[in-house]
């Protein structure tokens, strides 16, 4: 076979077993994978520090921390809700005009008399509206049957009220407690104290244990994948090599 035929021969191999492209796609596959690894893996650190700082951290009774200082923001806090004025503010976090998101601001009393606002979201939405109508049914009571809700304790933060919030906080008061406020000072002598902070409710360390076992169970995926594309591109290699050998053999 001369020079010529086998340039020939050579050629028509190729436009019958053309190069595949399958690596260079399988190579962007895996930059990709790597990319979403990276960022689950920073959310998943992120929320299991958090996690376990929550573990840790042990909340104070808010009653002992207002007889001892002020309220500042970031102060971890225990509360036990019994008696709730009902919300004045409520938030949405909207996606594609679905509401994925209701957090409400309700005003409750403390252990001392004292008011404060507190921000829940979820299920604990049902826990402060049947407080709420529980103790609407106490004040409108005339019979004394009525007992206030067995106190249900929350843990959250100390923060502080945004300007809009804010707004609607000192509007629901001037109109609705200035006579409950009277009415303290009247028959008790003692005026009550109306702080101007929100706790935020929630559950954190279930969320963060949530978001927490997403990012592992993604971590686990991208290993997993990983394997899969290294098995491909050895496969690959293999077949190329098989291939190149069988047509060297064939050439000579």
């Amino acid at each position: 076979m001369n020079n010529f035929q086998k340039n020939n021969f050579i050629n028509k191999k190729e436009s019958i077993y053309p190069r595949k492209k399958s690596i260079p796609v399988l190579i962007m596959l895996l930059v990709m994978f790597i990319i979403f690894f990276i960022l689950a893996a920073v959310v998943f650190l992120a929320c299991m520090v958090d996690f376990v700082s929550l573990l840790v951290e042990k909340p104070e009774d808010i009653n002992e921390v207002i007889q001892e200082r002020e309220l500042e923001e970031g102060d971890y806090v225990r509360i036990g809700i019994y008696a709730s004025f009902g919300w004045y503010a409520k938030s949405y976090t909207y996606f594609n005009q679905l509401d994925l998101a209701d957090e409400r601001y309700y005003i409750i009393r403390l252990d001392n008399g004292d008011f404060i606002s507190v921000s829940v979201k979820g299920k604990d939405i049902d826990t402060l509206e049947d407080i709420t109508n529980d103790t609407l049914d106490f004040i409108d009571d005339e019979t004394g049957e009525k007992t206030l809700h067995t106190p249900v304790v929350f843990d959250g933060e100390v923060e502080l009220l945004d300007w809009e919030i804010q707004g609607y906080y000192d509007d629901y008061i001037d109109e609705g407690f200035k006579d409950l406020i009277e009415y303290y000072k009247d028959n008790y002598g003692y005026e009550p104290k109306i702080y101007r902070v929100n706790v935020a409710l929630s559950n954190e360390k279930v969320e963060y244990l949530i978001i927490s076992i997403i990012g592992l169970a993604a971590a686990i995926l991208f290993l997993k994948v990983i394997k899969v594309i290294r098995r491909n591109i050895k496969e690959e290699k293999s077949n190329r090599k098989s291939l190149i050998s069988g047509m060297k053999k064939y050439i000579v």
